[in-house]
């Protein structure tokens, strides 16, 4: 019964071709109309044809207006959904990032700044006659030549 009840119509449109007949009838039984109506039956005639079928064509559209509107509410809100997905991993990438500059920046001064510097201890084995393969640079330049990549701001 239920499916049955979601098949059926709203309305169905009786068409009277006379418009003799159709004021007579209505003449005769002045609550045709609305008797017809209570069984889900309008009563159109010639003169009523054109119109009642525009409101039917209209009230068409604007319930397939109001189903899009329903998928594009159900949509938008799973695209919001993902978007806070998104900006929430943007947001853990970022603080990843700056720890790993941070990380980056210790390592970089441990290498060339500071007293007992890692590039500094290597030129002093070198002073006491240590003769590597390979040159290291010198420590005055090493700022030059170790700076670590600085992120832009923002």
């Amino acid at each position: 019964d239920h499916w049955l009840a979601q098949r059926t119509l709203d309305l169905v449109l009786l068409f009277v071709p006379i418009e003799g007949a159709f004021a007579d009838a209505l003449r005769n039984a002045p609550g045709l109309s609305e008797e017809a109506l209570g069984k889900r039956v309008v009563l159109v005639s010639p003169a009523t044809l054109l119109a009642t079928l525009k409101t039917v064509h209209h009230v068409w559209r604007q319930e397939q207006r109001n189903r899009h509107a329903e998928e594009i509410a159900r949509r938008a809100a799973r695209l919001y959904d993902k978007l806070v997905g998104f900006v929430t991993d943007l947001e853990q990438a970022q603080s990843a990032l700056q720890r790993a500059e941070a990380d980056l920046q210790r390592a970089f001064r441990k290498l060339s700044s500071g007293r007992g510097n890692l590039l500094a201890q290597a030129e002093s084995l070198r002073d006491l006659g240590v003769e590597p393969s390979k040159q290291l640079p010198a420590v005055d330049s090493a700022d030059e030549v170790v700076d670590p990549p600085q992120s832009s701001p923002g």
